[in-house]
């Protein structure tokens, strides 16, 4: 039996369309009993925009002994929405189709209906074969045996046999193929989410990236079989770039994604996710190698598959989309900083943030907000930072970018010293020192700022703060060059504050100093 959790939150995950689409699946089987799961559904419906309580759906006046029966009721309720959205999503991918078809095809044949139970069959394999359908083309290659086999004479069925196991070996070499891409695309990905900014910061990370670019199949592209194995190696390489600041070449590999998928509409069609994670890949690489029209244009395409896809666009994929533009365009600013338009840009996230939140996933939660409360302190508001910082320090316990994480203590420390919040500066002081100790990061940029932490507490004039200041980005500095920490600048650059605070300038006037000096 399904809890009435678990209906709850699949009745909420429904878009308007697929509401719509039920009530249609199950009025046509509606008589008086049916009309209980359609009011059950509406109630449940209802309470989609607050708490769920289930006590106030029992009070509801029900027709027969339906309450009596709730827990059976409500799992028949829950696989009739299933069996819905399995009629509404049949033709939205070849997958789906495929196995609708798959089904109408078992069930001609076992009606003695070979024939025409062959004809689909035959429409069925061309589908799966031009889309890379995998498992979904084996099972219709085991099909079509048994099919032939009935309608065929001996010597024609023998012939067919054999097409058709070499037909099936050849896709079991390309799925297999794809597989090994898959796993190495999974294995480099993992490396990638391990820190949160994708970017390794130790050796034994380094080796494991070198290991896995240096695999035979990621060296050469010829072997790479399939639109799935391509796909694959394609991100396996940019992962690889990113990793080590190749951001000219992971932009050359992100381009490759993208039209991998404009060169063949179907296939586009068919993963438009994909898509839109290509898209976002290619925006992110064009942000570090300031490709600022080719970037807009990227901009632009995102923003139009709203519209030009609203019968296949997912409401998780348009979080997907806010979430990256949003990241990359309060980030971008950061390497050419504008404080107006900074501003502009961290109100129209916020302000629009309340509609996606709770479809992102803590990762992305955790990485907008850090980008929000990064912002608001670079543009000096600061209440506005510690407001995002503490969405992540007081939110949900995670391991999930540990980077973001730690520089978000950080960013909400300094922002309490500027406010001058000397009350509960030393809380927030011991609490940062506390969580950056626990997580016993061995890296050196946390471990100098841990150091100037402690030394802080004994500070007891202006005099003394601002040498501590000059002695903490001076060695900042020494090890800004070094392979494993200059990523942890790219998070936050504390020493862009440092030195404003040193040169008494806002922190925006040496982010464009240095800008300017950079390009």
């Amino acid at each position: 039996m399904k809890s009435s959790d678990e209906l709850y939150l699949l009745i909420k995950s429904l878009s308007k369309q697929e509401k719509s689409y039920f009530k249609k699946f199950a009025s046509a089987f509606a008589d008086k009993k049916n009309s209980n799961y359609l009011r059950l559904f509406d109630e449940i419906v209802n309470q989609t925009t607050g708490d769920y309580k289930e006590e106030r759906i029992k009070k509801k006046n029900f027709g027969g002994k339906f309450i009596k029966n709730f827990s059976f009721h409500k799992n028949y309720l829950y696989n009739m929405i299933l069996n819905s959205l399995v009629m509404y999503n049949r033709d939205k991918s070849e997958e789906y189709s495929l196995r609708f078809i798959l089904s109408q095809i078992k069930i001609l044949f076992e009606k003695n209906l070979a024939e025409q139970s062959y004809k689909l069959l035959l429409k069925a394999k061309k589908i799966a074969r031009e889309g890379n359908c995998f498992p979904e083309l084996q099972s219709l290659y085991a099909i079509e045996k048994t099919i032939v086999k009935q309608i065929m004479n001996s010597s024609d069925f023998n012939e067919i046999f054999e097409r058709v196991t070499t037909e099936q070996k050849e896709a079991f070499t390309k799925q297999i193929n794809a597989l090994d891409y898959a796993t190495l695309y999974t294995r480099i990905g993992i490396l990638s989410e391990r820190s949160g900014t994708g970017h390794r910061r130790n050796p034994v990370d380094s080796a494991l990236f070198e290991d896995i670019f240096r695999h035979e199949l990621v060296q050469d592209e010829s072997k790479a079989l399939s639109f799935q194995g391509k796909y694959y190696l394609f991100n396996i390489r940019l992962q690889y770039f990113l990793s080590v600041n190749g951001y000219s070449r992971a932009h050359k590999e992100a381009l490759k994604i993208v039209n991998l998928f404009e060169d063949d509409q179907s296939w586009l069609r068919k993963d438009l996710h994909k898509y839109i994670v290509a898209l976002i890949n290619l925006l992110t690489v064009q942000c570090r190698v300031s490709d600022f029209p080719e970037r807009e244009e990227t901009i632009r395409k995102l923003s139009d598959l709203s519209k030009k896809y609203n019968s296949l666009i997912s409401d998780s994929d348009k979080s997907l989309i806010f979430y990256s533009t949003s990241v990359l365009s309060i980030s971008s600013l950061f390497m050419n900083p504008d404080r107006a338009l900074l501003k502009k840009h961290l109100e129209d996230v916020s302000m629009n943030l309340p509609k996606f939140e709770k479809k992102l996933s803590l990762q992305k939660r955790i990485i907008i907000y850090y980008f929000l409360g990064v912002g608001n302190f670079v543009i000096g508001n600061f209440e506005g930072s510690i407001s995002s910082m503490g969405k992540i320090i007081n939110g949900e316990k995670s391991d999930h970018s540990e980077d973001y994480q730690c520089h978000s203590r950080i960013v909400n420390l300094l922002s309490y010293y500027e406010l001058k919040y000397f009350d509960s500066l030393e809380h927030v002081l011991k609490s940062a020192y506390r969580f950056l100790s626990k997580k016993n990061r061995v890296f050196k940029y946390e471990n100098i700022i841990l150091k100037y932490l402690r030394r802080s507490f004994r500070i007891k004039t202006k005099d003394e703060l601002n040498e501590m200041l000059i002695e903490m980005r001076d060695e900042l500095n020494e090890i800004y060059d070094d392979e494993y920490e200059r990523n942890a600048f790219d998070a936050f650059n504390i020493i862009y504050w440092l030195e404003s605070k040193i040169e008494k300038k806002p922190l925006i006037e040496v982010m464009k100093k240095k800008s300017l000096q950079s390009s």
